[in-house]
């Protein structure tokens, strides 16, 4: 019988590693929004729903069952029920579907790793898939249908950012399971990633970097966090407004050629009508607009977004348990892993994510440190199979 376990989770993790490894290829989805990558995931929730469904839904008297009874009664009852009321043109009631299996899959994966379901063999298919898909796109398969624009590369995504978000994912994963040693394929991944041209991708990896050194050189680990918070907040914002307004011009030139515009109108329109609905959202949709609100598009922003369709206090949850995650892992002192996670909270900032199943994947992975690993390891599992 433990043979048949240990056969069992080996398969899927192979499984969802191939689903997370595809997952970009938007272009070739058959049906709708449905590709091998959503089929996959649909079989390796199902999988763990039939051994664990029970578990993800029992509840006992501390936070972490306060924070996700709140996460489901959202997804499950408010959200369908204002999407329901609100009846808009630009209600989507079929994201019903995605969000959630995106919620039942985070939770499935948490109670399959305390009962012993080893991530790191899913991240490692993950990066074998990913590298084999986009070799072929660059150099077995290079047609134009896998350009954006006509010179930005996306790896057979319908959009270059997509692509993004995959890659760095597959970067926070491979770093969290895999240490340093992640450091050997982290020079391909952002190979791949500055050729999509992203600038939220650039800026994240720049943070990221400047992060890293800070932490390395002056984070004082015999002081708290907190110590160190009050002790650079006040110098860091000095120097940012410093080069803010040395380079005034070439910010404002770089965020107008990068779209910002745009996306500045996004999220203006995203915050009025977030001040329509704060407690509860619009449900399942797009609502934000480009000239004004409620015109039907996405706010491109993982935290205006999930406000928007979810209610603020839902955005805060998110937001509490990825941040909560950076200053773990600061504290003790996983500075690699704290880098690579602010790159991905930033890059979000700028796209909505969060509607693909590979955010839910890595958000699971951050509620478990959270909640149930504070004293131990990202990837300390309780036992290894």
């Amino acid at each position: 019988m433990k043979l048949l376990n240990k056969n069992n989770f080996y398969l899927i993790g192979v499984l969802l590693g191939i689903a997370l490894g595809s997952g970009h290829l938007t272009s070739l989805r058959f049906i709708g929004k449905v590709g091998t990558s959503e089929i996959l995931f649909l079989f390796v929730l199902l999988f763990l729903l039939g051994r664990y469904f029970e578990k993800i839904f029992s509840f006992k008297r501390n936070l972490e069952s306060v924070f996700r009874a709140y996460l489901y009664f959202s997804i499950f009852i408010v959200a369908p029920i204002v999407t329901i009321i609100v009846s808009a043109p630009s209600s989507s009631p079929i994201h019903m579907i995605s969000f959630s299996m995106s919620m039942l899959l985070v939770f499935s994966i948490i109670q399959a790793r305390l009962e012993g379901f080893d991530l790191k063999n899913a991240v490692l298919w993950f990066l074998i898939v990913f590298f084999v898909v986009n070799f072929i796109a660059l150099y077995v398969y290079p047609l134009e249908n896998i350009r954006f624009d006509g010179f930005r590369y996306t790896g057979g995504a319908k959009n270059p950012n997509q692509i993004v978000y995959y890659a760095q994912s597959l970067t926070l994963l491979l770093v969290v399971f895999f240490n340093r040693a992640a450091l050997l394929f982290i020079p391909f991944i952002v190979f791949l990633s500055f050729k999509t041209k992203s600038d939220a991708y650039i800026l994240s990896i720049f943070l990221s970097v400047l992060l890293y050194i800070f932490l390395k050189v002056f984070y004082l680990r015999r002081y708290s966090f907190s110590s160190n918070f009050f002790i650079y907040i006040f110098p860091i914002l000095l120097i940012a407004l410093l080069i803010v307004s040395k380079y005034q011009d070439e910010i404002i030139t770089i965020w107008i050629n990068a779209g910002g515009v745009a996306r500045g109108g996004l999220y203006l329109n995203a915050i009025e009508v977030i001040k329509e609905s704060p407690l509860f959202g619009f449900g399942f949709g797009t609502f934000s607009g480009k000239s004004v609100p409620f015109e039907g598009t996405e706010a491109h922003s993982n935290p205006l977004d999930l406000a928007i369709q979810f209610g603020v206090l839902f955005a805060c949850l998110i937001y509490y348990v990825l941040f909560k995650a950076v200053v773990i892992s600061i504290r003790r002192n996983d500075y690699l892993i704290a880098s690579f996670m602010v790159a991905y909270i930033v890059t979000g900032l700028f796209h909505y994510t969060a509607r693909h199943f590979v955010f839910w994947v890595e958000f699971s992975v951050f509620y478990y440190y959270v909640f149930y690993q504070k004293k131990g390891g990202l990837v300390n599992e309780k036992k290894s199979i």
